[in-house]
């Protein structure tokens, strides 16, 4: 059974957003991991897919749309919205649940509720403390 949670943000850092969803990230300090060049470290195994923008600039175009519409510009603005979708373990071995069947799942949700507006979708198999969910 999957669970649903939900963050809203009021950073308008929309870089930290993709960092976070692409390189790999301190659990504790919640900071993005550098590897010894002082480069940030990709995440091994996720999918990325986008909806009503392009991964390579979802930063650049939100900023952009929120100040072509005057959106989002005060700071108790919430900017962003994050959806987590976790999976139980189980379902990888047990339903059979691929990263690409989870990453489809996201996309279809987000299609579904968020049509029209910028987002992106992001599948990560690592999961908590190696639960692979």
């Amino acid at each position: 059974m999957a669970i649903i949670k939900h963050l809203s943000s009021k950073s308008a850092n929309y870089t930290r957003a993709m960092e976070y969803l692409m390189y790999e990230q301190d659990r504790l300090t919640n900071r993005s991991l550098v590897n010894e060049d002082g480069n940030l470290v990709m995440r091994q195994n996720f999918l990325i897919d986008s909806l009503e923008c392009n991964v390579a600039t979802f930063d650049f175009e939100c900023e952009k749309l929120n100040k072509e519409y005057k959106k989002n510009l005060a700071y108790k603005d919430v900017k962003s919205h994050h959806y987590i979708i976790s999976f139980d373990p189980k379902d990888s071995y047990e339903g059979n649940l691929t990263i690409q069947d989870a990453q489809r799942i996201g996309m279809d949700y987000t299609k579904r509720n968020f049509p029209g507006h910028q987002a992106l979708v992001c599948t990560h198999a690592d999961g908590e403390h190696g639960s692979g969910n």
